[in-house]
């Protein structure tokens, strides 16, 4: 894929779209073959490389939503903004997203957490944005 560009990967259960996703995340590592982002081998890079790897080049958008459930909606994205060099502005995005009037709420712990429901949230764009954000 070149810069700018987009693409679909498609497939039954278990054929192997979240085992690629993982492995150009270097959540994983391939058997064989290799995956090259910017010029970089993904599985030659070490522990900082990784991580610089994952926190300049990639976005995760888990399943799980993955937020800190004693964090709240904007505590949440402060941490991801605390580990990048240019981050957006925090008031512009809450503002964005519709999510000024959430942001000192905190993931409902009284759902299961597979949910991540936020407190008196009712859509799912709602549920999933301080992960996106982030």
């Amino acid at each position: 894929m070149e810069k700018g560009e987009m693409c679909v990967i498609q497939g039954t259960s278990g054929s192997g779209k979240s085992t690629l996703l993982n492995c150009i995340g270097g959540l994983d590592t391939v058997d064989s073959g290799s995956i090259v982002v910017d010029g970089m081998e993904v599985a030659g890079l070490g522990s900082k490389a990784l991580s610089d790897y994952r926190r300049n080049k990639l976005g995760f958008i888990f399943q799980f939503y993955n937020l800190v459930p004693n964090l709240t909606v904007k505590e949440n994205i402060q941490v991801c903004q605390y580990l990048t060099k240019n981050p957006l502005d925090l008031e512009e995005l809450l503002q964005v997203l519709g999510l000024t009037e959430h942001q000192n709420k905190f993931p409902c712990t009284t759902v299961r957490w597979t949910t991540a429901a936020l407190c008196h949230c009712q859509s799912t764009d709602q549920k999933s944005q301080p992960s996106v954000v982030r």
